[in-house]
């Protein structure tokens, strides 16, 4: 009888729009909306489910993560039950291969170099040729 009492998992009360799911499915549920938000790097992120109760395990970036992750559980998602194992860990998404790759240069158009779409004026005038979208109406 001992064994079985240590298997046995405290009851949660789930909201009812997600109250049909299975605990795996609940899971998933979790992990789509926190992906969908993109605020929380689930890379070091474990969530696991069972019977309502959510349970948090793995480390994220920083207490700011922490309460946002937090928040959305219990009052965007109504989850009431939460087991938080989690660990905050700053150094840890400090790396060069974690940090976020800066996009190309946007420069504003009044400092592009000028450019055109006739092929005779940028040979002669010394401008970048840039091809039209779409036919000119005599082409068409």
């Amino acid at each position: 009888m001992a064994g079985s009492a240590a298997e046995t998992f405290p009851e949660g009360p789930i909201p009812a729009d997600l109250s049909l799911l299975s605990d795996q499915e609940l899971t998933e549920a979790i992990r789509e909306h926190l992906k969908e938000d993109g605020r929380i790097d689930l890379e070091e992120l474990h969530v696991v489910c069972r019977k309502g109760v959510i349970y948090l395990s793995g480390v994220i970036p920083g207490e700011a993560e922490h309460q946002i992750l937090l928040q959305t559980l219990t009052d965007v998602m109504g989850l009431k039950e939460i087991v938080d194992h989690l660990e905050i860990e700053e150094l840890l998404w400090q790396t060069e291969k974690r940090t976020k790759e800066v996009g190309p240069e946007i420069i504003p158009r009044w400092q592009e170099p000028p450019s055109t779409e006739d092929i005779v004026e940028s040979a002669e005038e010394n401008k970048e040729f840039v091809a039209p979208a779409k036919p000119t109406p005599g082409e068409e």
